[in-house]
């Protein structure tokens, strides 16, 4: 009875009593490391979803470009700077040098001021977009229509107006009025009004019927809605801030438009450039004009005064004995004019510190007359009011520039004013002496005749007067031709020119990142795979973590899928599952001792489906070809299979004979094969383990092997009921079924157990149902199946190859 049980010592030596210590180490380990053969596996079975992806993601890269509007940029560079062509006439010194500051340049290209002499410029209040089945189109500069409008309610600015031109003189003019749609056929040159807007629609270029096959519609744009416009598609950059170049671009879906939008740019910033450069010269000049009048006035005065005396007098002749003393009177008095001048120039000023006009309107001629420091002080100021005033035409004029100039300001009009203070004092002490000496040289002339000195009085004043209007005159030419002088230096180096292609979508990037995206999701996929596939893919993976021998392999039935196991060596006995059977029936000589002659083998499995009643059906009757003879018995009593595979009844078999209803020979079945028979499971009973705990099945074991020489027991899933424990205990072989690609890493910790606990010390694995025949016979065969097989099936074609490469058969 021992050798019934599996007790007897008589397997081979090399065969395992206990599982090696370091396996058992291995076991925690080994699932946490990347086994590179299953992941070539996975990769290889999904190879062709793999190559799909990164071709799916470069058709979804061409359906981007395909259906996205082009993105083109026109492009020019500017040298900036200001050059003053007086200094050829040697009168540089009137006019302060002016450098270019860039970031206030870009401010001024980037203000409101220009962006609107720009769309006025480009005519841009009105679009028109011809409708196409996906992407409009605009209708830049080839519009078969113009239209003339006056919105009188803002809320239909920046509104669809649909056209559709009916004939050479008929349109249809539909839009969204109130609450309702409406749809308006209308004459080219007639008035459309009503009391939100005016329209007048005007036909463009030559008539052509494929017009009324076609949609088109126009928008009345928002002021605001250009100037976002313009600033959105606007860029102005600093090429090489020590040659002051600049370079302006702008991007549009027209190529037309965008380089029109530059040249437009270009020639409003140059323009307006000169007029700010030109205006501090038409101050100065107006500062002029208002000293001369003042100053004619005078002369006039004088000259009525001079005129009244001769007439009074008669006589215009002096004394001569009084000239010397006249000389000397001459003298303090130029000096007190002169005085009286430049304090009543220091009084015009001091108010105007303050003020906001140009400074520089009333110093330029007064370099010769006031004290440097005074010059000084009011240049530095004229220098920073003009900063100032080219700064406020930006569009942000709250900038950090903007702030530090208007400190900058006060400081220079503080220390003005302080200098101007020193200056009316030092002049005024000076009057005061020159006034002393006048009253002493005239106070020795009280003898000499009054009248002749008040004439000589009227007539050297008049003289002071001529002079200074003169010295005006001569001024304002000199200004005027430094004002003419003054040119914009902005050369254009490089003109916009019409871009041909799109900066976006970039095709060569686009497909790049589609091919890279493709390629990554695959990467992620194959990845993803590998992590989720928890089940056994291979038998190198399962001796990696079973520590059970792995007896043999069996390849996957490539025919038909059924419902029920069948047998398959008999129909097909040069399939590789024939093949791969004979090799474990090879094997399992070198598992029994020679002497041997009854053989008991319990084919058990975890769940149901992983082939254990296959492997016991076409294992059976491959050893029984041999002949040898091999009877089945189908244990697994609650849901047995064996009778189906050979297409026989379950009246009879292993419970009617365990409750001793029918004898052994009542119940034995024969099939095909003469030396292969089976015994059925026989009705369900309530109580299965039970009847195996009976003597009776001992008995029937014994019976049997005196019968037959192998006994192959089916028996129920150890991981569902113990049953198959019970059979297993009293067997000499006990195989575990493990089904590639179904049966999960966690079956094998069952296995583990099972020979950890040292119950099944024998215990062998076969791996059923794997995929790939070329893994089975690669380490099972040692190329023995190749040239075998060859000769029996055809070369595969190209296109076979390819399908099995890229479907990983």
């Amino acid at each position: 009875m021992s050798e019934i049980n599996g007790k007897s010592n008589g397997f081979p030596a090399h065969y395992p009593s206990s599982p090696p210590p370091e396996r058992e180490e291995e076991e925690g380990s080994l699932f946490g490391e990347i086994d590179l053969g299953k992941l070539w596996i996975v990769f290889k079975r999904n190879l062709f979803w793999l190559f799909l992806l990164p071709v799916a993601s470069l058709i979804a890269a061409f359906l981007f470009l395909r259906y996205t509007r082009p993105l083109f940029k026109s492009a020019s560079s500017l040298r900036l700077d200001v050059k003053n062509q007086s200094s050829i006439l040697g009168l540089q010194a009137l006019v302060p040098e002016e450098g270019t500051d860039l970031s206030g340049e870009i401010e001024l290209i980037k203000s409101k001021l220009v962006y609107d002499e720009v769309i006025k410029m480009m005519n841009l209040p009105v679009s028109y977009f011809a409708e196409g089945n996906i992407l409009d189109e605009e209708r830049y500069l080839n519009s078969p229509f113009r239209v003339d409008h006056q919105m009188k309610n803002p809320v239909y600015y920046d509104t669809h107006f649909d056209v559709r031109i009916l004939d050479r003189e008929r349109f249809q003019l539909g839009y969204v009025w109130g609450d309702r749609v409406v749809s308006e056929t209308h004459s080219f040159g007639q008035t459309i009004e009503n009391a939100d807007f005016r329209f007048v629609l005007y036909r463009q270029g030559a008539y052509d019927v494929n017009l009324a096959k076609g949609n088109f519609y126009f928008v009345v744009n928002h002021l605001n809605t250009l100037n976002e416009y313009v600033a959105k598609n606007l860029q102005v950059t600093v090429i090489n801030p020590n040659a002051r170049l600049i370079g302006i671009s702008f991007a549009d879906h027209n190529p037309y438009k965008a380089r029109d939008m530059v040249n437009a740019i270009d020639s409003v910033y140059l323009t307006t450039t000169l007029n700010n450069k030109n205006k501090a010269n038409k101050q100065k000049i107006g500062y002029l004009e208002a000293q001369l009048r003042q100053a004619e006035d005078s002369l006039d005065r004088y000259e009525k005064e001079m005129q009244n005396f001769v007439v009074a007098n008669r006589s215009a002749d002096l004394q001569s004995d009084i000239g010397r003393d006249f000389v000397r009177i001459e003298e303090v008095l130029e000096k007190k004019v002169l005085l009286n001048t430049k304090l009543a120039y220091l009084r015009d000023l001091e108010p105007l510190l303050n003020s906001e006009r140009n400074l520089a309107d009333f110093i330029p001629f007064l370099a010769k007359e006031l004290e440097p420091q005074l010059v000084q002080a009011i240049s530095d100021l004229n220098r920073i009011q003009l900063e100032r005033t080219l700064l406020r035409s930006s569009l942000k004029e709250n900038t950090l520039s903007a702030s530090a100039r208007e400190s900058a300001l006060r400081v220079a009009r503080k220390n003005a004013a302080a200098v101007m203070r020193q200056e009316r004092a030092l002049l005024s002490g000076q009057l005061w002496e020159a006034n002393r000496r006048i009253s002493q040289l005239e106070g020795s002339l009280v003898n000499k005749p009054i009248k002749n000195a008040e004439y000589t009085k009227i007539k050297r004043t008049h003289g002071l007067y001529e002079g200074y209007y003169l010295d005006m005159m001569s001024k304002k030419a000199e200004i005027g031709i430094a004002g003419a002088g003054m040119v914009p230096e902005f050369v254009v180096l490089s003109p916009a020119s019409l871009p041909k292609t799109p900066v976006w979508p970039n095709k060569l990037l686009v497909y790049g990142i589609g091919g890279l995206i493709g390629i990554f999701i695959s990467f992620v996929s194959v990845v993803g795979m590998y992590f989720l596939n928890n089940t056994i893919t291979s038998q190198r993976e399962l001796e990696k973590i079973a520590f059970a021998p792995v007896l043999g392999i069996v390849p996957i039935l490539k025919q038909k899928k059924e419902s029920v196991s069948r047998m398959v060596i008999d129909k097909n006995p040069k399939s590789a599952i024939s093949e791969a059977l004979r090799l474990i029936r090879t094997n399992l000589d070198f598992m029994f001792p020679s002497q041997k002659k009854k053989r008991i083998i319990a084919v058990t499995s975890t769940v149901s489906g992983e082939g254990k009643t296959f492997i016991v059906v076409n294992l059976g009757g491959i050893i029984a070809l041999s002949d040898t003879k091999v009877v089945l018995l189908d244990l697994d009593m609650r849901r047995p299979k064996i009778h189906v595979a050979f297409d026989a009844e379950n009246r009879t078999g292993i419970s009617t004979l365990l409750i001793g209803k029918h004898q052994v020979d009542e119940c034995i079945q024969k099939t095909a094969i003469p030396t292969l028979d089976f015994i059925a499971a026989g009705p369900a009973p309530p109580n299965p383990s039970e009847l195996i705990l009976r003597p009776e099945f001992d008995r029937l074991l014994a019976e049997l092997g005196r019968r037959y020489d192998y006994i192959l027991i089916d028996t129920p899933p150890v991981g569902l009921v113990t049953d198959g424990i019970l059979v297993m205990s009293k067997s000499d072989l006990p195989l575990y079924v493990v089904r590639a690609d179904y049966s999960k890493r966690s079956v094998v910790s069952n296995i583990n157990k099972l020979l950890r606990n040292e119950r099944f010390r024998n215990l062998t694995v076969i791996l059923n149902a794997l995929r790939s025949e070329k893994d089975v016979y690669k380490y099972d065969y040692g190329g023995y199946n190749q040239g075998y097989y060859d000769e029996a099936q055809p070369k595969p074609s190209g296109l076979k190859k390819l399908e099995k490469l890229l479907l990983g058969r």
